[in-house]
């Protein structure tokens, strides 16, 4: 599982004691013990174990540089690397890309929905140079009424789909009869006199 972890996010080699020990975390928690449906953390401790705290391993972090002398306009947080959980305490342990450090942080904001990572595509996967024909060829054949002859030059006709999706506009439209519309409509506004 550890393994996945890294080559998923595509982290460096040198984070795997990091993968390991989130991985012994998580693990703890969520696996069963064959024969029962009580985890191993709740053996230990006897309470079932709270886990809304999980984030996906190697996601972006930013942490709050509480430690550093900020003016007005400086940046307040430093962007990272998520790496796990602290073993004595609830804070996360996150890669600090500006120092190179891993660092223990309360004060760090997990973004698990925008991957650090980005996809590569293969060259050699055919499943990209599939070409989607929208097009839609209509035959037609020239006959007579009473089909002796049937005239061997076809006429294709191609019609070509509308493929544009609707876009929502920002402006939401009410559907008001203007019969309903109280006073002028095309009157400017008036607000009341004190």
């Amino acid at each position: 599982m550890a393994r996945v972890m890294i080559h998923a996010e595509h982290l460096p080699l040198n984070f795997w004691a990091e993968a390991v020990n989130t991985v012994c975390h998580i693990h703890d928690r969520i696996t069963t013990r064959s024969g029962t449906a009580v985890t191993l953390y709740e053996l230990w401790n006897g309470r079932k174990p709270n886990v809304k705290y999980f984030h996906v391993f190697g996601s972006t972090c930013y942490i709050l540089a509480n430690r550093d002398y900020h003016r007005k306009w400086d940046v307040k947080s430093k962007q990272g690397i998520f790496l796990g959980y602290s073993q004595n305490s609830r804070a996360y342990r996150v890669f600090n890309s500006i120092s190179g450090t891993v660092m223990e942080t309360i004060n760090g904001l997990v973004n698990d929905f925008e991957s650090s990572t980005t996809q590569t595509y293969d060259e050699d996967d055919e499943t990209l140079n599939i070409r989607v024909d929208y097009s839609t060829k209509v035959l037609k054949a020239d006959a007579q009424a009473d089909g002796t002859s049937i005239n061997s030059n076809t006429t294709s006709k191609e019609v070509i789909a509308d493929n544009s999706e609707l876009v929502p506009s920002a402006h939401m439209r009410k559907n008001h009869p203007p019969s309903s519309i109280i006073g002028d409509p095309s009157a400017a506004i008036t607000t009341r006199k004190k």
